[in-house]
């Protein structure tokens, strides 16, 4: 099946990562629970872990008693801080080709491509962890 809007799976890791965390608020989570919770592949999601570690956005401790938690004030991150994490910045280019055939001025897809390009830019902006507190709590039930 084919989507409109395409994020790529390391970054969609991510942000369940960041979400699972905040509901776990200080403890510390394994992996192991992450990756059997949405099942994925833990050798990805260490990949993930490694990249929002580098950014110190989580806290990773090896060892017995380690694990995985939010970094200090984890839950005022935005949506937008995750996704320029693992994706880069959002590109402002207009075009969905990403070419220059274009100058946009007279492109039938511009008026839509804009619009949504600026509300999912403003969702991700102005969405933080904390704020996804309904999602927390399914969260926190899922892995009792």
């Amino acid at each position: 099946m084919s989507h409109i809007i395409k994020i790529s799976e390391a970054c969609t890791i991510a942000f369940h990562v960041m979400v699972y965390l905040y509901a776990k608020k200080d403890n510390r989570v394994c992996s192991r629970d992450i990756s059997d919770t949405f099942k994925i592949s833990e050798a990805h999601l260490q990949k993930v872990i490694q990249r929002l570690g580098r950014a110190q956005m989580v806290i990773t401790t090896r060892g017995p008693a380690g694990g995985i938690m939010l970094a200090k004030n984890g839950g005022r991150v935005t949506l937008m801080q995750i996704f320029e994490i693992m994706e880069g910045k959002l590109s402002d280019d207009p075009c969905l080709l990403g070419k220059s055939v274009c100058s946009g001025k007279n492109c039938f897809l511009q008026k839509i491509s804009d619009d949504i390009s600026k509300q999912i830019k403003e969702y991700l902006q102005e969405t933080k962890i904390s704020d996804l507190g309904s999602l927390c709590e399914e969260l926190r039930r899922l892995s009792l």
